[in-house]
């Protein structure tokens, strides 16, 4: 006895070879509702066992069946909730946010290296004291009134 998928052992090497080529179609090109996979597979352990012929003889090639299956027991409305990559609504929203949150953090970084580590702002002389933000402003100051001189020596 071979072990498979879904916790069905087989009989045969081929039916399992079947059974696995048969889960990967069918989840990878029809995005079934879960458990109607491990569902027909159960069918079609039992009709094997109860014939003993080769579940490729009774079922035909695993792709076809795959297809068969989808069309009798995939409804519309599982189907209409997916896109062409397989992604609800809910998931394409997520990615959105991802992205627009992965753009904002990119366009940070850029902006804070193109205008320098240290910026002076108000903010921080209201948080962190007067004392604290004056320095940092301060060294602003001095960078900025020397980076130029430093660019015209380069150049």
């Amino acid at each position: 006895m071979m072990a498979a998928t879904a916790g069905i052992r087989w009989a045969r090497k081929d039916d399992e070879r079947w059974a696995a080529s048969f889960k990967l179609r069918f989840v990878t090109e029809f995005h079934p509702p879960k458990g109607l996979v491990d569902q027909v597979l159960s069918e079609v352990h039992e009709a094997v066992a109860e014939t003993g012929q080769p579940a490729r003889d009774l079922f035909g090639e695993p792709r076809a069946y795959a297809a068969r299956v989808a069309a009798d027991r995939i409804d519309e409305t599982h189907q209409s909730g997916q896109d062409l990559g397989a992604a609800t609504p809910g998931e394409r929203f997520t990615d959105a946010l991802t992205m627009a949150g992965l753009w904002a953090l990119v366009l940070s970084a850029v902006h804070w290296v193109r205008d320098g580590v240290w910026a002076g702002c108000s903010i921080w002389t209201g948080c962190c004291g007067g004392r604290t933000a004056s320095r940092r402003t301060r060294h602003v100051s001095m960078w900025q009134k020397s980076a130029p001189t430093w660019r015209a020596r380069r150049g």
